[in-house]
């Protein structure tokens, strides 16, 4: 009997010490769950702080990159927005009167100072198509042309330009303007461009005449008609002296 009583308690005491071993086991996996985030942290932590000298030196590397590229780029937008820029082009002539214009115009920003252009082309062809703008070689540079100023000058007539000798469709040949000036701080600067005469081929009513234009046109034949009637009014006055009515209606409309 004491035999089967003693059996039992290391029977109950083995399983209580296994149900112990599990809970054990248990709440071991939970702390280690817990614990291990924590000791990835401090394995970072401690890497970082083994390669902080190469970290640093990589992100004042980069830092110094970015910064010479910040720099680099503001000197070019303020290079950008104090430097004048001189170009050349052609456009009819705004009155509409046919004529083309040769102009010259600062699209930089601040003035330019001693402007000097100079034009290379076929001679024999401006001439074959009437040019009337000349190169003159011992023209002075023009002293200043402010911030967003154009000169203009009368370079042709449009259907001169537009044909040759023969009168057949021939527009005048392409040809180059170069200019130098020089900007507030005395620096030299130099722009080339292309010019050609086909930009407004097909284009219709780029040479048509302008509002102002076609508005002065028409006061101007206003008054020759009046002028016309004026010089005819002293013929009229006979026939209407000469007519039916009589003295004292003549004088009431005249009156009027």
């Amino acid at each position: 009997m004491e035999d089967m009583r003693s059996i039992l308690a290391k029977d109950r005491r083995s399983r209580l010490s296994q149900a112990s071993i599990r809970r054990c086991k248990r709440c071991w996996a939970v702390e280690n769950d817990r614990v291990h985030p924590i000791k990835g942290r401090f394995e970072m932590l401690e890497i970082l702080n083994e390669n902080a000298g190469a970290i640093t030196a990589i992100a004042t590397v980069v830092l110094a990159l970015l910064t010479t590229a910040l720099w680099v780029e503001n000197r070019a937008l303020r290079k950008a927005g104090s430097n004048p820029y001189i170009t050349a082009y052609l456009r009819p002539h705004p009155d509409g009167t046919g004529g083309v214009q040769f102009v010259l115009a600062n699209v930089g920003k601040g003035p330019a100072f001693d402007v000097k252009f100079s034009i290379l082309a076929d001679w024999d062809d401006f001439e074959m198509h009437k040019v009337l703008f000349q190169d003159d070689e011992d023209r002075a540079p023009i002293s200043a042309v402010p911030e967003s100023v154009e000169f203009h000058f009368l370079f042709g007539i449009s259907f001169e330009l537009a044909r040759n000798r023969d009168d057949e469709i021939c527009f005048l040949k392409p040809f180059d303007v170069s200019v130098a000036y020089a900007d507030a701080l005395g620096r030299k600067h130099r722009s080339n461009c292309t010019i050609d005469l086909k930009q407004f081929s097909g284009l219709k009513g780029v040479l048509a005449k302008s509002n102002d234009k076609q508005i002065a046109d028409s006061l101007s034949k206003i008054d020759k008609h009046l002028a016309a009637i004026s010089k005819q009014s002293p013929s009229i006055s006979p026939v209407i002296q000469a007519s039916s009515f009589t003295d004292r209606v003549l004088r009431w409309l005249k009156g009027r």
